[in-house]
């Protein structure tokens, strides 16, 4: 898995070439690359986005990702149908799958976008099952563009019962030259020892535009349906509430009888 990131310069450089060279007229989606550290342990995902259009304002989006986390393999995907309309909102209906050390996780979610000149109100419910605890989870968020080509983002959740907090960014620092890549990041901290921080490279494909722009334009560009922070902490919850309950029954057994 740590052939990720070349993976991401190589696509991201054959693609700059055929879109610069006109030979893709136009396309719809993203491809983005974010290291860094889940609940204390290394994570290494690679991860995109496509968007087909449907009638009106509506359109299909699916996402991919593959990656690694804590020397494990992760693997994920999901779709989305959605209404949009650029000068007023986004509303969202999604799923997607998760996999991790032999383990599935299935999201099922309610999403909403509203915009104003320089803000972006944003709020999702979500149901959970699969190889975890069902659980409703709630998010909302709040995105600021203070420029065109800034966004900056606060966040809370409620994931499996648990308080969550996020920051995060999001900067698109050569317009001119290369206006398809931007620069992200972001940190949370939460109960249940949840944390993490990554950094990361985003590549946008289809016409060129100020980063608002593409966050709200005809085939919008949003985060999809594969929350990995909260997903992988989701598994490894309770992937450890399993092992403890192993490790309860065969202290038992050690004891023997109680006489």
């Amino acid at each position: 898995m740590k052939c990720l990131l070349p993976l991401f310069i190589a696509v991201v450089g054959f693609f700059s070439q055929v879109v610069h060279s006109d030979e893709i007229p136009h396309s719809n989606g993203l491809l983005d690359y974010m290291g860094g550290e889940l609940d204390s342990e290394t994570a290494h995902v690679i991860g995109g986005n496509y968007h087909f259009g449907l009638s009106g304002p509506f359109s299909i989006q699916v996402d991919g990702a593959l990656g690694e986390v804590a020397d494990s393999s992760m693997t994920g995907f999901g779709m989305h149908l959605y209404w949009h309309d650029p000068e007023v909102g986004l509303l969202d209906a999604n799923a997607s799958r998760m996999n991790w050390k032999g383990n599935g996780l299935n999201r099922y979610a309610l999403n909403g976008k509203w915009y104003t000149s320089i803000t972006t109100f944003s709020g999702s419910a979500e149901y959970q099952n699969g190889d975890v605890e069902k659980k409703v989870n709630l998010f909302a968020g709040l995105d600021l563009y203070p420029i065109d080509i800034l966004s900056l983002n606060v966040g809370a959740a409620q994931v499996d019962g648990d308080a969550i907090a996020q920051l995060g960014f999001e900067l698109q620092p050569a317009l001119d030259r290369l206006p398809e890549l931007t620069l992200l990041g972001g940190a949370a901290k939460g109960e249940g020892d949840y944390s993490y921080y990554f950094l990361g490279l985003r590549y946008y494909f289809g016409t060129n535009a100020p980063l608002i722009q593409r966050h709200r334009r005809e085939f919008p560009q949003f985060t999809g349906s594969l929350s990995y922070g909260s997903g992988i902490h989701s598994l490894k919850t309770e992937i450890e509430r399993r092992e403890a309950q192993v490790d309860g029954g065969a202290a038992n057994l050690d004891q023997g009888p109680l006489l």
